[in-house]
């Protein structure tokens, strides 16, 4: 290696660059999306969950033996 290609300089715009780019910026968006799904769907079970509770436990009690 040659001094020239450890120039801290470059390494400093190579990074400035890199951090500039919005190319990682899709997979940040899908990211977030995910979470509020995943957010909504617990959520949603938690609720429904709750008010299902009853039937299923008398159907339950119907198969006992």
């Amino acid at each position: 290696m040659t001094a020239s290609t450890l120039n801290p300089n470059r390494i400093v715009i190579a990074v400035l660059a890199r951090m500039r780019s919005e190319r990682g910026a899709g997979l940040l968006e899908y990211s977030m999306l995910i979470a509020l799904i995943a957010v909504v769907c617990v959520a949603g079970v938690t609720a429904l969950g709750s008010a299902t509770e009853a039937p299923f436990s008398s159907a339950q009690s119907g198969f006992a033996p």
